[in-house]
C-alpha cells in the first residue's frame, strides 16, 4: 500500500488545488434558489506543465488576437472574450444580433455591485466556459428576450506564469443600474505561487 509523502506539490497538482478551491468557494457561495442563472468563475491556474480535465486555464492573449467575438449558428449566440477590451463595442455587435447587453470590463480584483437588476426567471439555454486562450458565454435562440438584458463582468489580471480570472454574467428583467466597481473578496486567497509575479497593466 501507497504510503503519504510530505513533497511538495509539483506545478500541476498546485493548479489542480487552486481549481477545486475556487470550485468549492463557489458551490459554498451559491444561491440554493433554483430561478438564479448567475454563472460565475474564479480562477488562478498556472499555465507550466499539463493541464487536466477539469482544470480551465485563462491563457495570454497575444495583441493580434481579437479582443472578442460573437458569431450566431442557428440562432444560439457564442461571445468569446481573449482579452478585456471594447465593452461598448462588443454591447453594439450584440445588439445587432437582437441582444440588449451590458458589458463592464474590470481592474482586476474589481466586480460590480450586487443589486444592480432584478434578474429574469431562469430558462434553460446559458453556458459559461473558461479554457485554452478564451472565455464563452453561449446563449441560445430567445433566451434573452427584447425587453431583457444580458449582464456580464470580467475581472483578469495576468501573472508571469498564468492569469487569474473572475467572470460573471446573468439576464436582467427590466432596467439595470450602472456597475459600481467594489473589491472582489474571492480574490483575497492566495496565488499559486508557480504563476509568478503580476504584471503590470
Amino acid at each position: 500500500m501507497n504510503q503519504p509523502t510530505d513533497r511538495p506539490l509539483d506545478s500541476f497538482e498546485s493548479s489542480l488545488l487552486t481549481e477545486l478551491r475556487a470550485q468549492v468557494a463557489l458551490h459554498e457561495a451559491a444561491d440554493p434558489s433554483p430561478s438564479r442563472r448567475t454563472k460565475r468563475r474564479v480562477l488562478g491556474v498556472s499555465l507550466g506543465g499539463v493541464v487536466a480535465a477539469g482544470v480551465a486555464a485563462l491563457g495570454i492573449s497575444t495583441l493580434s488576437t481579437p479582443a472578442w467575438s460573437v458569431s450566431e449558428s442557428n440562432g444560439e449566440l457564442t461571445v468569446k472574450v481573449n482579452r478585456l477590451e471594447g465593452g461598448a463595442n462588443l454591447e453594439r455587435e450584440l445588439a445587432k444580433h437582437g441582444v440588449r447587453a451590458d458589458i463592464n470590463f474590470l481592474e482586476p480584483g474589481m466586480k460590480c455591485a450586487g443589486g444592480r437588476f432584478v434578474p429574469a426567471p431562469a430558462r434553460k439555454g446559458t453556458q459559461l466556459s473558461v479554457g485554452g486562450e478564451k472565455f464563452e458565454v453561449k446563449l441560445d435562440a430567445g433566451v434573452v428576450d427584447k425587453d431583457e438584458t444580458f449582464v456580464l463582468w470580467a475581472s483578469v489580471q495576468q501573472y508571469e506564469n498564468g492569469e487569474r480570472a473572475s467572470v460573471e454574467f446573468d439576464v436582467a428583467e427590466g432596467a439595470v443600474a450602472p456597475c459600481r466597481p467594489v473589491a472582489d473578496s474571492r480574490w483575497d486567497d492566495e496565488v499559486d505561487p508557480d504563476m509568478g509575479a503580476p504584471i503590470p497593466d
